[in-house]
């Protein structure tokens, strides 16, 4: 019995979290981060400033834990890719649904929110481009595999990795501005993008 009580604290301080990282994400989407005060985010998650701070020391720490949520997300999505054993095809076949999750105009606007604040504060800086490499980094893991499967040449690869990345980044620059890239011509060109990134002859 003492087993299952650990488990339903456990689960209810991880409800907490997730019940505070989204009341964080709509203000900081909403008013960004400076702006974005811990009275203002209590009173949007419904809980006193004081309980939050119970689950986070300040306001740069639930700004972390977004950050690693999102890396954690994108993770789970490069995973898939890999259990579908092409990683190469399982990407490309993703395109329609990748470009879809890029175009969220709000995550897109959080998530420049994310590289804008890293450029004025070093800690926070750390923490995303400790993300961003992990997330690089299973990325080429997985496109190596399958390139070199294929015959290809795996040269250059963190470069093409790093290409493909600023091409999803600057395409949720573009949805934070409203512009629609879930368009037949953006996934087929994005789609020849980076099969040229990573064919090249």
């Amino acid at each position: 019995m003492k087993g299952a009580d650990q488990r339903q604290t456990v689960d209810q301080a991880d409800a907490r979290r997730d019940q505070i990282l989204e009341a964080a994400a709509e203000c900081f989407r909403q008013k960004g981060f400076h702006a974005a005060s811990m009275a203002i985010i209590s009173k949007t998650a419904g809980m006193s400033v004081g309980h939050i701070y119970h689950y986070f020391q300040n306001k740069e720490a639930i700004i972390a834990a977004l950050i690693v949520r999102n890396s954690e997300q994108l993770h789970d999505v490069l995973n898939a890719f890999q259990a579908q054993g092409d990683f190469v095809n399982a990407l490309l076949a993703d395109l329609p649904d990748g470009l879809e999750r890029t175009a969220d105009r709000e995550q897109s606007a959080l998530k420049l929110e994310f590289i804008a604040e890293s450029a004025r504060n070093s800690e926070l800086s750390c923490v995303l481009n400790a993300a961003d490499a992990s997330a690089r980094q299973r990325l080429s893991d997985g496109l190596g595999v399958s390139l070199r499967a294929r015959g290809q040449s795996d040269v250059d690869l963190d470069t093409k990795v790093m290409l493909i990345s600023a091409l999803f980044t600057g395409l949720a620059a573009k949805a934070a501005q409203g512009i629609d890239i879930c368009t037949d011509s953006y996934a087929r060109l994005v789609r020849r993008s980076i099969e040229a990134i990573l064919f090249e002859d």
